[in-house]
């Protein structure tokens, strides 16, 4: 497995050309990665792993993952397990009240971190029946909630957190940033840097991925340092079938009630995973659904063409890292 990290002092001595060379040599895919990813690689070299991926930054701490992509539901759970969290998931919200009601919920569960677009119950209305029935005195969990959305803004997160919500995370995220933000609420820490909303309108444009790089190098790289080359590819190949079974059913059967909650749960994974590209495309589907039709198909074209182009890249990682390097 590629090296994830390596001394400042041995990057700071090295030439551009070299940290280049050095991140294709470090990344079967290199030349599938956009080349500002690539560019940054030196970056990436005086980074330190994850917190809590080595160090049990989560141990002791309880989570339940609402979230109805399975890929992404596991994606969730299996970077919370490895930062020491004991963690348990399920697909919506009606099964999250059915645990969160039963008794040993309230010392087995310090955190609920939810998505806030899921089927027949949004992660808005989880909170609110957990508010009534709080009020209530029906429910004797009193944990803390976390959110996840990969379309957050200003309105959206003034409602949760009137809520009750501690904060309102943003698809896709690195995996520090997800523990930290799990450990601050769970020891009933104020998160005292601006809201996602505010951080939104400073934050710099992501790099473009392009049909020859479609993949994040960054995210990549973190996803094989965490898991290893075998299960970062496996979620990967997961997030692109996720992707491409919702264009399938686009393409054949047109709109359907649920499409756009399953092009979000779709757009959500590939951001996970580092499927840049097809993040992109299915994001730019998903906001053109009621929009003019021709637009519509165009782009629906080109999502299928960031399926193939990604296939190519998840299968271009895999045959190099079998054959070794």
């Amino acid at each position: 497995m590629a090296a994830i990290s390596r001394s400042s002092t041995a990057s700071a001595g090295r030439t551009a050309e070299e940290r280049d060379a050095a991140c294709h040599r470090h990344h079967p895919a290199g030349d599938l990665l956009a080349p500002a990813d690539r560019n940054r690689c030196a970056a990436r070299d005086q980074e330190t792993p994850p917190p809590g991926v080595a160090n049990g930054l989560l141990q002791g701490i309880g989570v339940l993952v609402v979230e109805d992509s399975p890929s992404s539901r596991d994606w969730l759970v299996q970077c919370l397990r490895n930062a020491g969290a004991r963690v348990d998931g399920v697909e919506n919200g009606f099964k999250a009240l059915e645990v969160l009601n039963q008794p040993e919920a309230v010392h087995q569960i310090d955190v609920l971190l939810t998505d806030i677009t899921l089927p027949s119950m949004s992660g808005v209305e989880l909170m609110r029946r957990i508010k009534t029935e709080r009020s209530k005195k029906t429910m004797a969990w009193n944990g803390q909630i976390l959110g996840l959305t990969a379309h957050t803004d200003a309105g959206l997160e003034k409602t949760c957190l009137a809520l009750g919500m501690s904060r309102l995370l943003e698809k896709p995220i690195r995996t520090a940033a997800l523990c930290r933000a799990v450990q601050n609420a769970a020891r009933g820490k104020a998160d005292t840097r601006q809201t996602a909303a505010v951080r939104l309108k400073h934050r710099p444009a992501r790099t473009a991925a392009t049909p020859d790089h479609p993949l994040a190098q960054k995210v990549v790289t973190e996803l094989i340092g965490q898991l290893g080359e075998k299960a970062a590819l496996g979620f990967m190949t997961r997030a692109h079938a996720e992707a491409k079974a919702v264009m399938d059913k686009i393409t054949s059967d047109g709109q359907c009630p649920d499409t756009k909650r399953l092009l979000h749960s779709a757009t959500g994974s590939s951001g996970l995973t580092g499927l840049a590209l097809l993040e992109s495309s299915l994001r730019q589907v998903e906001l053109a659904l009621d929009g003019p039709v021709a637009k519509l198909n165009a782009l629906v074209a080109e999502a299928n063409q960031a399926l193939s182009a990604t296939e190519k890249a998840i299968s271009l990682i895999g045959s190099e890292a079998g054959g070794g390097r």
